[in-house]
């Protein structure tokens, strides 16, 4: 509030008290509607004083300021509307009542049609080109019926003071008109090359930061950000009309892309995490948003991404899930989808199982071959139990020498068939230096009524029969 109050009287006037800025289409127009209606009002002032005091045509004079009044009234409407169409046609309805008055009172004056050459810049200005010269077309072709009809009774008339201060005022006029015009076009003229250039500086820094990348309806990629080719490790000439699934990381599932395509080709927005792979091998994640783009029939024409690195985060969240040594699941994220299976198992009635192993004799590993050895047991340990699962089991570290495995949709007895396969591979498995390692297996089946807690504790106590008999064996 304080900036506007301290802002100067002329901009407040010529922007209708700064509801137009100069990056506003209609700007020019605001502006131009203001001042015609400004050095119409002083002209009319000039000439009710004039005509009252000097020259005694004293109707004109109260014509004039009747005008006047109008347009003072014309202004104040503008000014609370802004309706600039309604405005305009006020302005030139008036403009052409009081031209048609004066030349109808002072006929015979020649000075008088020099204020015809008023109107059709005005109307062009206001209205446009096109409808700027339709209006001054019927202008003229008023007056000049006026002019035929009347030319007849027209007296020679001497050039006097009176005529010369017509046409100084009529020249000026036309002239402030005018440079005003070319003023307002010059202010928009530079406030367009600003924006120009702020948006060309705001287009760099989002091809360097922002992730865009356009594809069209056969999912061939049109255009891409600098930041895009930079995550991608692809170039411009070797990513531009590639296909986009020369980056679909292979652990993506094929469903979400069939749903990509569903909802986008229907003209949704697909808001959704992607892993990709970059040109060298290496995974980034991205969290892209993709939208269709419309030509002006609205028709789909091609897609656009938007998407945001999320790498750095999900490594993040990967390592609070994830065990450091052995890069498996950790505790918490066993106990998330212990539970998340244990619901889903209750609700479908579908088999659930668990197995829990511990390594034999572990303390004796780190006591002869070092604890650094003990580190490589368990990695190597890790290694088998990941490819000898299947993707929709959660393999991860329990604790210590401690690691569960949650078999979804297993009975009791098919887990246990997979806890002897992964036992007789770690039996079998040569751990460098070391001749070999056992590990022993406990398994249990979720019924009806376990929680989290009951279901792992009989997999413990499984797991310390199979230690107690022996060691190296599998008890359920």
């Amino acid at each position: 509030m304080y900036i506007l109050k301290r802002a100067p009287m002329w901009k407040r006037f010529v922007s209708n008290n700064f509801k137009f800025s100069i990056h506003d289409a209609q700007f020019h127009r605001v502006y131009i509607i203001n001042i015609s209606i400004l050095l119409i009002s002083i002209t009319l002032f000039f000439f009710s004083v004039y005509n009252f005091i000097v020259v005694g045509y004293y109707m004109l004079a109260s014509i004039e300021l009747a005008i006047l009044l109008l347009f003072i009234v014309l202004l104040g409407y503008f000014h609370k509307t802004s309706n600039i169409r309604m405005t305009s046609y006020g302005i030139l309805i008036l403009l052409y009542i009081i031209l048609a008055v004066f030349i109808g009172i002072i006929e015979h004056r020649e000075y008088a049609l020099y204020w015809l050459t008023v109107f059709p810049p005005m109307a062009i200005f206001l209205l446009g080109y096109k409808r700027g010269l339709i209006t001054s077309g019927l202008f003229f072709g008023y007056f000049l019926a006026f002019m035929l009809q009347r030319y007849s009774h027209w007296e020679a008339t001497i050039f006097t003071d009176t005529s010369i201060v017509n046409i100084v005022f009529a020249s000026t006029f036309l002239t402030l008109l005018i440079a005003y015009f070319d003023l307002s076009l010059e202010k928009v003229s530079r406030a367009l090359t600003q924006k120009t250039r702020e948006l060309e500086e705001e287009q760099v820094m989002l091809d360097k930061h922002v992730i865009i990348f356009t594809f069209d309806l056969e999912g061939i990629i049109t255009s891409a950000s600098k930041a895009f080719y930079d995550i991608s490790g692809y170039r411009k000439d070797t990513l531009i009309g590639q296909g986009c699934h020369i980056k679909h990381h292979f652990e993506m599932s094929s469903d979400l892309f069939q749903n990509l395509w569903s909802t986008i080709s229907q003209g949704g927005v697909w808001n959704s995490e992607v892993k990709s792979h970059k040109k060298d091998g290496s995974d980034y994640w991205m969290l892209a948003s993709i939208e269709p783009i419309r030509n002006v029939d609205g028709k789909h024409i091609n897609y656009r991404v938007i998407a945001e690195d999320i790498t750095d985060k999900k490594r993040i969240e990967k390592f609070a899930i994830s065990d450091y040594l052995t890069k498996l699941n950790n505790r918490v994220k066993l106990d998330e989808e212990l539970l998340k299976e244990i619901k889903r198992a209750n609700r479908y009635k579908t088999p659930l199982s668990v197995i829990m192993l511990d390594i034999d004799y572990f303390k004796k590993v780190n006591d002869s071959y070092g604890h650094q050895m003990g580190d490589i047991v368990l990695q190597q340990i890790a290694h088998i139990l990941r490819d000898n699962t299947r993707a929709v089991d959660t393999v991860g570290r329990w604790g210590g020498e401690e690691f569960l495995i949650v078999a979804p949709s297993t009975s009791l007895a098919s887990a246990v068939q997979l806890a002897e396969i992964i036992r007789a591979v770690i039996e079998n498995h040569t751990f460098d230096i070391m001749d070999s390692q056992t590990a022993s297996f406990g398994v249990a089946s979720h019924q009806s009524d376990d929680t989290l807690e009951t279901l792992t504790a009989r997999a413990d106590k499984a797991l310390y029969r199979a230690k107690n008999n022996g060691r190296n064996r599998v008890e359920a």
